[in-house]
C-alpha cells in the first residue's frame, strides 16, 4: 500500500526532528556543564570528570557501533535497546555527581553507554539522510541544525530539574522518530554514476587530512573560549544559532546543490579565519562573538561531512555509515587531540597569552594552506558533480521511467526498484545498491508487480516495452 502524502510529510517531520534531537544531546553532553564542568583537564587533574570526555568516548564507540551495524538485518534494528541503555546511561551519569568517591569510574562507565547510544543512532540517521529525497538532503539537515541548536537554548534557559527531563527524553525520542521516520524519503542517485569514472578518490587522503587539520583547530579553540567567556552559556551561543539560520535561509532559495555545497565549503575555512582575527583582537567584548563564528564553521563542515560520507559510499558500493563512521571518529578525536594538546600547554604556562595567539595565528596559516594546497573548492566540485555519461536514448528511458511509474501509481522507492529490474538486475544485488534488507526489496517487488498486474520479471520487462512503444507514437 502506497502511503498518503500527509503520511509522507509527517515521516519526513520525524527525521527532522529526530536528527535535531540527536545534535541537541550531542551539545549538551559535551558544550554545557550539565554532566560534567567544563575547563582544563591539567588543573584538576586527569582522573576528573569532565565534558570534554564524552566526546572522546562518542568518537571511540563509533567502530564499535559499525560492528554492531554491519550484524544487525536492518536500519532500524536495535533502535529499542538503545533507547533503554540511553535511560541507564543517563542515570548512571548522573549517579557518578552524586558518589563522589567512585564518581570518575562511574563517570567513564556511564560516558561510554551514551557515548554508544548516540554514535549508534548518529550512524543510523546518516543511513536515512544519504539516502533521503535528491537535493532536499541539504537543506533538510541545516533545517535539522537549527532546531538543535533552539533545543540547546530552550534547554539552557530551564530549571535543573526540567533539564534533567529532557537529558532523558532527547535519544529515546529520537530513537522513535528513526523508527517512524519513512523508507519512501530517499536520495536518489542516478543509476549512471555506477559506470562513472572514479577520479574523486584522488583525493581521498587529502580529505581526511583536511578534516582532522580543522577539527584540530576547533579543539584549540575551546581552550581558548574556555579561557576567554567561560561556559557556553546563552549569549555565548546565539551568534552561532544566526549564522546557521541565515546559511539554511540561503541554501533554500538557491536550486543549484552545487551552489549550496560550495556556500558550506566557504562558510567553514571564513568562520575559522573570522574566528582567529576577532580572537587575537584585544576586545573582549568579541570573545563571544568569535565563537560563535567557530562553532558555525564546525556545522558547515560536519555537514559536509555527511554529504561526503555519502557520495563516497555510493561510489565505493559500500554502506554510507561504515564511511561516516570511519570520518567521524577521526573528526571527534582530532578535535580531542586539539584540546588535550592545548590544555596541556596553557596549563604549563597560565599567565602567557602570547602562545595561545600564536597557536591561532599558525592555525589561520594552516586554514590557508589547507584551502589552496590540500583540498581545494576545485575538489569539493568533483566529489559532487555528477558525470555526463548517459548518451540521449538513456535519457529518454529515464523519461519513460518516470512516465511508466506515474501511470502504475508506483511509489519513489518501488520506481527506483524497478529502474533495477529493468536492466535485468536481481533483487539481492538491488538490496544491497539501495541498502535495504532482502525482505523490504520482496515486498517492493511484489507490490511492483501488483501494480502493474504481471506476475514475473519477464512479463514486467515486455510490459515496460509495450509501454515505450504506446508512448512513442504518442509523442
Amino acid at each position: 500500500m502506497t502511503p498518503s502524502a500527509t503520511t509522507l510529510h509527517m515521516r519526513q517531520v520525524c527525521t527532522l526532528v529526530g536528527f535535531a534531537f540527536v545534535q541537541a544531546w550531542q551539545m549538551i553532553a559535551y558544550a554545557s556543564p550539565f554532566f560534567a564542568p567544563l575547563g582544563n583537564p591539567f588543573v584538576s587533574g586527569l582522573a576528573h570528570p569532565y565534558s570534554s570526555y564524552i566526546n572522546v568516548m562518542i568518537a571511540v564507540c563509533a567502530p564499535l557501533a559499525i560492528l554492531v551495524k554491519d550484524r544487525l538485518p536492518g536500519e532500524k534494528a536495535g533502535l529499542g535497546f538503545v533507547s533503554a541503555a540511553a535511560i541507564l546511561g543517563t542515570a548512571i551519569l548522573w549517579s557518578s555527581r552524586v558518589a563522589s568517591e567512585i564518581s570518575f569510574p562511574l563517570f567513564l562507565i556511564g560516558a561510554c553507554t551514551m557515548g554508544f547510544c548516540d554514535a549508534f543512532l548518529l550512524l543510523s540517521w546518516v543511513t536515512l539522510w544519504s539516502t533521503i529525497a535528491n537535493g532536499g538532503v541539504l537543506k533538510s539537515i541545516c533545517f535539522s541544525y537549527v532546531m538543535a541548536f533552539a533545543l540547546y537554548h530552550v534547554f539552557l534557559l530551564l530549571p535543573y530539574e526540567m533539564q534533567a527531563f529532557v537529558v532523558v527524553a532527547l535519544l529515546p525520542v529520537s530513537a522513535f522518530c528513526l523508527m517512524f521516520g519513512g523508507n519512501e524519503l530517499r536520495r536518489r542517485f542516478p543509476l549512471e554514476l555506477q559506470s562513472a569514472p572514479l577520479n574523486a578518490f584522488q583525493k581521498k587522503g587529502s580529505l581526511v587530512l583536511a578534516i582532522a587539520v580543522l577539527h584540530l583547530i576547533f579543539g584549540l579553540s575551546q581552550v581558548f573560549n574556555q579561557a576567554a567567556i567561560g561556559t557556553n552559556t546563552l549569549p555565548n551561543t546565539v551568534m552561532t544559532g544566526l549564522l546557521i539560520l541565515l546559511t539554511t535561509m540561503i541554501i533554500l532559495v538557491q536550486s543549484d546543490p552545487e551552489d549550496s555545497v560550495s556556500l558550506l565549503y566557504r562558510s567553514v575555512f571564513l568562520g575559522i579565519v573570522v574566528f582567529v582575527v576577532l580572537a587575537v583582537a584585544p576586545l573582549a567584548a568579541l570573545s563571544s562573538v568569535a565563537f560563535g563564528f567557530m562553532r558555525f564553521a564546525m556545522f558547515a563542515l560536519d555537514t559536509l561531512t555527511i554529504l561526503l560520507a555519502a557520495d563516497y559510499a555510493f561510489r565505493m558500493h559500500k554502506p554510507a555509515y561504515r564511511v561516516f563512521g570511519v570520518l567521524f571518529s577521526i573528526s571527534r578525536l582530532s578535535s580531542f587531540a586539539g584540546f588535550f594538546a592545548t590544555s596541556y600547554i596553557a596549563s604549563s604556562r597560565p599567565n602567557d597569552n602570547d602562545v595561545l595567539i600564536c597557536l591561532l595565528l599558525f592555525s589561520l596559516l594552516a586554514v590557508v594552506f589547507l584551502q589552496i594546497a590540500v583540498f581545494s573548492q576545485d575538489d569539493l566540485r568533483s566529489i559532487f558533480c555528477i558525470p555526463k555519461v548517459a548518451p540521449a536514448e538513456q535519457q529518454d528511458d529515464s523519461l519513460r521511467i518516470a512516465s511508466f511509474a506515474r501511470t502504475f501509481d508506483l511509489s519513489a522507492r518501488e520506481t527506483e526498484v524497478f529502474e533495477y529490474l529493468i536492466k535485468g538486475r536481481s533483487v539481492p544485488y538491488l538490496c544491497e545498491k539501495l541498502y535495504i534488507s532482502p525482505n523490504t526489496g520482496k515486498r517492493h517487488v511484489s507490490n511492483i508487480y501488483r501494480k502493474t498486474c504481471v506476475y514475473n520479471k519477464q512479463s514486467l520487462l515486455d510490459l515496460f516495452d509495450a509501454f515505450k512503444r504506446t508512448d512513442t507514437q504518442d509523442d
